[in-house]
C-alpha cells in the first residue's frame, strides 16, 4: 500500500487521481472534498470520500490503484489515473492495517 502525502491537517495529497490530475484531499465543515488546484483558490469539490487520511493501493488485484480512507472504506478506481468509485464497496476496519492474504 502507498500513502498519498498526508500532513498533520489530514491534507491528502493524491498524485494522478483525478482525470490524470494530482488532487488535495481535504475535510471541510461540509464534508471531506476532493480538488484539483486548477488556479488559486480553487476549491470546487471534484469527489467527497466518507472520510480523509486517503490511502492507495491494489486492494482487488486488478493492477489499477484503489483508494482507502480512515475508516477503511475502499474505493475501487476503474481505470489508473480516472476517479474511483464514488460508493465504497467493502472495508477492512478502522485500525489502518491492510495485508495480504493468500489462500493456500
Amino acid at each position: 500500500m502507498e500513502d498519498g502525502i498526508t500532513n498533520k491537517d489530514g491534507i491528502s495529497f493524491l498524485p494522478n487521481c483525478y482525470n490524470g490530475q494530482n488532487a488535495i484531499v481535504v475535510s471541510t465543515s461540509k464534508g471531506v472534498h476532493t480538488w484539483l488546484n486548477r488556479f488559486p483558490g480553487d476549491t470546487q469539490n471534484v469527489f467527497t470520500w466518507k472520510t480523509g487520511n486517503i490511502r492507495r493501493g491494489d486492494f482487488n488485484g486488478d493492477g489499477i490503484t484503489d483508494y482507502t480512507d480512515a475508516e477503511g472504506n475502499i474505493y475501487p478506481e476503474i481505470q489508473n489515473g480516472m476517479p474511483p468509485e464514488p460508493e465504497p464497496v467493502r472495508t477492512y476496519g478502522s485500525n489502518g492495517v491492510v495485508f495480504e492474504v493468500n489462500p493456500y
